[in-house]
């Protein structure tokens, strides 16, 4: 043993220390291990939590675990969702632009002038060109537009066609001084039917065509005022959406089967794909183009829009022009649409009788979706039979690739063949969209028995400088290619507020000519950037002016005209 003072080992006969003399002592026996009541009660509730975690999975598994059907019809609805990405609105947010433009105003335009050609006769007309430049103001009520026409450099031409809630103007400044007007908000049947236009021609208005003109004036103003949305076919799809059963009823009748497994390339990686056998009952088709028809041709307020139109146009029958448009067998409007509507309606129920008559058993598809549920393939077959002719069968192929969106690489293949012809539809995409580079290309394949078409297009832009070019080119293949480049920069860009495109360079070429054209300018889109001001000049009432006034402006017009003549060179 050792001393319990200096560990020094003691012999077994001494009872001291032969190195410190203290006493020697047996050490004491070793204590057995306590049980940790805190290990025991970790492990217990260690154990339940894995228990409960473990069971937890499993009803969340199962609970969330989709049925082929709604795996398929989510799939398939997410290749055009809303919550996709969009590169070109997520950049440069042209959309955004257009909606102001409808909303509170905004500005467009651009310009287009010749560059050169690779036949020197045609550089005579080096520096000619066209301008276009477009403003809206929503909120005051004030548009104007201007038209250009450019030659060696020199205006030749500039028309203004200005418009607020009282004026109608125009104005050619290199031609005349004064600026042609029209105040459509006051009583303008009156006007002309006052004016000494229509004196001159002997036309006389009667009570009723004043009333039936100011009526369609009126029409038109509330349309562009946004006061009216005639034929709103947005609100007439969300009230199908929601109103119709069709959409409901087609879900309910497919039938959809788990099938066997199969890789596809997405985004940019090997994927394993779950398939599914998709079945759409040759009835479900039939009920469904039956319901939506049936639907659209009831649609009250699509009705009423309709009506209305007709109620404006046909008191517009016994005006010049308008005598012709509309059938005099009617009475009365309502007439009128009852008979169209019952014309479409047997119309639709032709067409359906004859898909149901021609086609042949159910619509098949193979559908394969990604495990994260993005649709990977479809292909999908049906056979229409038809009396005395062969019967036609389509098949329908996509594999997509997924990217950005799921539309943005992949091949989409239609097949229409019948024993004697086949026409057969092929789109190849591919795309790449970075924080550098927004890239597109298609491949469109047409052909039909031994003729083909192909039409190709190619977008790269460059995100960091700006450079762009565009390609687009079609023909009946090589050495009859016809195509279209355009090189340029887009060197304002405020997104949602602003693009500004200039071109360099656009040419137009064809292998057969061995010629090209070269043409230069540019392309806006904003927000409104200064207030629209009405033409300046002396003011002309068209419907007031006499024989003398007309005569006077017409002969300063030649005037003008032959001095540029004369004067720019022309001959």
């Amino acid at each position: 043993m050792n001393c319990s003072i200096c560990n020094a080992e003691i012999p077994e006969n001494q009872d001291r220390c032969p190195h410190c003399g203290a006493a020697a002592q047996p050490a004491a026996p070793p204590e057995p291990p306590k049980e940790s009541k805190n290990l025991k009660k970790g492990l217990i509730i260690g154990g339940g939590v894995v228990v409960a975690a473990a069971a937890g999975i499993g009803i969340f598994m199962a609970s969330n675990t989709k049925d082929p059907k709604t795996v398929v019809m989510d799939a398939l609805k997410g290749v055009y969702s809303a919550e996709n990405v969009n590169p070109g609105e997520e950049v440069f947010g042209l959309g955004q632009i257009y909606g102001e433009f409808s909303k509170t105003g905004g500005e467009m335009g651009g310009s287009l002038a010749f560059a050169g050609s690779s036949n020197p006769d045609l550089n005579m007309l080096m520096g000619a060109g066209v301008n276009i430049h477009a403003a809206s103001d929503v909120t005051n009520k004030k548009f104007v537009e201007t038209v250009g026409i450019q030659y060696s450099g020199m205006d030749l031409a500039n028309l203004t066609i200005y418009a607020d809630d009282t004026y109608l103007m125009a104005a050619l400044p290199e031609f005349t001084s004064k600026v042609l007007t029209v105040n459509y908000a006051d009583d303008l049947a009156g006007q002309i039917a006052n004016s000494p236009l229509a004196a001159e021609i002997e036309y006389l208005f009667t009570e009723e065509e004043k009333e039936a003109f100011e009526n369609y004036i009126a029409y038109l103003t509330d349309i562009s005022a946004g006061k009216k949305t005639p034929f709103d076919l947005k609100a007439l799809w969300q009230r199908y959406k929601e109103g119709s059963q069709a959409m409901n009823n087609f879900k309910e009748a497919i039938t959809v089967t788990k099938a066997d497994s199969q890789t596809f390339s997405y985004d940019g990686k090997e994927q394993k794909c779950t398939g599914y056998d998709v079945v759409i009952p040759k009835e479900a088709v039939v009920d469904f183009a039956r319901t939506s028809s049936k639907f659209f041709l009831e649609d009250e307020s699509f009705k009423k829009d309709f009506l209305e139109y007709l109620n404006v146009m046909m008191d517009l029958r016994g005006i010049g022009l308008y005598e012709t448009i509309l059938d005099e067998e009617f009475s009365t409007t309502e007439e009128m649409l009852a008979q169209m509507w019952e014309n479409m309606d047997q119309g639709a129920e032709k067409a359906v009788n004859q898909l149901e008559k021609s086609l042949e058993g159910d619509v098949t598809m193979k559908v394969y979706v990604t495990k994260p549920g993005r649709l990977a393939s479809l292909d999908g077959t049906c056979r229409f039979v038809f009396e005395e002719e062969d019967p036609l069968d389509v098949k329908l192929t996509a594999v997509l690739e997924g990217g950005s969106y799921p539309t943005q690489n992949g091949n989409f293949n239609l097949i229409l063949e019948d024993g004697t012809d086949t026409l057969t539809v092929e789109l190849e995409k591919a795309g790449e969209y970075t924080d550098k580079v927004l890239n597109s290309n298609w491949d469109l394949n047409l052909q039909f028995n031994n003729e083909k078409i192909q039409v190709t297009y190619d977008n790269d832009y460059d995100r960091e400088t700006g450079d762009s070019q565009i390609r687009i080119s079609g023909g009946e293949g090589k050495g009859d290619m016809v195509s279209l480049t355009i090189t340029g920069i887009v060197d304002e860009l405020e997104k949602g507020k602003n693009f500004h495109y200039t071109f360099d360079s656009l040419e137009v070429a064809e292998e057969n000519w061995a010629m090209s054209l070269k043409l230069k300018g540019e392309f806006y889109l904003r927000n409104l950037q200064s207030e629209i001001i009405a033409p300046q000049g002396e003011q002309m009432d068209v419907l007031k002016a006499t024989e003398e006034e007309w005569e006077e402006l017409g002969n300063e017009i030649l005037m003008n005209l032959y001095s540029l003549i004369l004067g720019g060179g022309f001959f």
